[in-house]
């Protein structure tokens, strides 16, 4: 075969597998952002579950806490107006999501509470809610409809409690409303896009809230898509699933969630044109790239093509090496140092807790001093290895830290978990049955371990939990080699005012 034929050949073939290549990557990663989509979509509907929930919660409490205090009033001996209206004052202060927090005598009349003085002349005895807790003694608690507040002439729901006298005779009502503005002002925290949306929506689907914020014509709309319609006739509480918005025909991933307690269910619906961005402009760029290729390897000669590719190979090796420690194949120093104050800000950002472990190989000198330098090294290659391996998530990092030392970090790991993980490595290096007849400890060879927790509040203290953790691997060490030592308290943070 003639030269030029079979660089043509060849090049052909190089052509045909770098496209096909870079056409199995675009696959893996537009599934890739499809599941980083479903995992975030259902996170931000159970973080607002969560949180809505926690709201609910509390307001009950005060609504009981309240009727209680307002039941003792009306049967004892004096009404003492002015205790009643302090213990109103002190549990709205438990209520930062609330509107108010008021009580309505048995006739209707708002006659109690945050926002209600002499000249209030507001009655609720045509509300639903109002009407069903007077004529259902068995009923204690409920949540309105979205309704018109009559006070604050906003749209809102109603958490009410009935107050019964002791002989069962209806006494009132406590409440406190909620406008939709603040349900609304909730959703707008969260990231979910330009084109994102959250929805409330009460126990029979019909719409209480939105995020962008529904008309007055919209709540109550039960209108939804037919694939959520089937998704709920299975009885499954939790889902996520792709659809059609009903209203603006915009095509979403949404993740729903009915609530364990109370009667609501949260939509998130992320757009399908915006999570898949980066994935379509990850589609030009390597298009455009593959262009590029094919042009340059039809262009230039086969030597020239080798040499590109030696080239190409030396630089990520060599970038691969400034990060990697050359003898035991784990991170290095300086990729630890570059990563503490990158994890240490994302967990305060998350809020959640930086778990870092100090490791030590016990009486490793010993090692060297009776078995030789190579065994060492051996013994450090066995161990990073072991540990690497028993560091299941891909963003928790191993590094080497100097000499037999090593260090692991570990986001959003709490107490518990970074025990357990810590014990889980000691084990593992244990079990290797790596002989250490010098060691003053076990017959193999062992690690010590010093864990440190905390959970970031600013930027400027990651090296104080460093310190903490070579705190507790020293008295790790202290008290005999082949354990953990653990501790809890926070690094040096600044105080945080409520």
């Amino acid at each position: 075969m003639r030269p030029r034929t079979y660089l043509l050949l060849t090049v052909l073939v190089i052509n045909a597998l770098v496209a096909a290549l870079l056409g199995v990557s675009l696959v893996q990663s537009r599934a890739q952002y499809e599941a980083s989509a479903d995992k975030t979509s259902q996170n931000l509907a159970l973080v607002l579950e969560s949180a809505i929930s926690g709201t609910l919660t509390t307001s009950n409490a005060v609504l009981a806490s309240t009727a209680h205090e307002y039941l003792r009033q009306l049967t004892a001996p004096r009404f003492d107006l002015r205790a009643l209206n302090r213990h109103i004052e002190a549990e709205f202060t438990q209520l930062s999501f609330n509107d108010s927090l008021r009580i309505a005598k048995a006739d209707g009349s708002v006659a109690y509470g945050t926002g209600v003085d002499a000249e209030t002349n507001i009655s609720i005895r045509d509300r639903d809610y109002f009407i069903r807790l007077r004529d259902h003694p068995e009923t204690s608690t409920i949540i309105s409809q979205p309704v018109r507040g009559r006070l604050s002439g906003q749209w809102i729901v109603v958490l009410a409690r009935r107050v019964s006298l002791p002989d069962g005779t209806f006494a009132g009502v406590v409440f406190t409303p909620i406008t939709l503005e603040r349900f609304s002002a909730l959703f707008s925290s969260i990231s979910i896009g330009a084109r994102g949306v959250v929805t409330l929506r009460d126990a029979e689907l019909g719409l209480v809230v939105s995020q962008p914020l529904a008309s007055s014509a919209e709540i109550g709309s039960k209108r939804l898509s037919q694939t959520f319609l089937d998704l709920a006739k299975t009885g499954v509480s939790v889902g996520t699933y792709d659809a059609i918005t009903v209203i603006d025909g915009v095509q979403r991933k949404f993740s729903f969630r009915k609530f364990e307690n109370e009667p609501f269910y949260v939509f998130v619906g992320l757009a399908k044109d915006e999570y898949l961005a980066p994935w379509r402009s990850q589609v030009l760029e390597l298009s455009g790239l593959m262009a590029i290729f094919s042009l340059s390897t039809f262009a230039l000669s086969w030597l020239v093509y080798r040499a590109n590719r030696q080239l190409l190979r030396q630089q990520a090796q060599l970038r691969q090496m400034a990060f990697i420690d050359g003898l035991t194949q784990v991170a290095n120093r300086r990729r630890f140092d570059e990563m503490l104050p990158l994890e240490w800000r994302a967990c305060r950002r998350d809020g959640v807790p930086l778990t870092l472990l100090m490791i030590d190989v016990d009486h490793f000198k010993q090692i060297n001093d009776r078995y030789g330098h190579h065994a060492g090294d051996e013994c450090l290659r066995a161990v990073a290895t072991t540990i690497k391996a028993c560091l299941g998530r891909s963003h928790d990092l191993v590094a080497r830290y100097g000499g037999e030392e090593f260090v692991c970090l570990l986001p959003d790991c709490d107490a518990k978990g970074a025990f357990a993980k810590a014990e889980e490595l000691r084990l593992a290096v244990q079990a290797l049955a790596i002989t250490h007849e010098a060691s003053a400890t076990t017959p193999v060879v062992t690690i010590s371990i010093g864990a440190a927790i905390t959970t970031p509040v600013d930027d400027n203290h990651a090296d104080a939990l460093l310190e903490l953790a070579d705190a507790q691997l020293y008295r790790a060490k202290s008290s005999g080699r082949n354990r953990t030592c653990l501790s809890e308290d926070p690094a040096p943070q600044p105080a945080r005012t409520p």
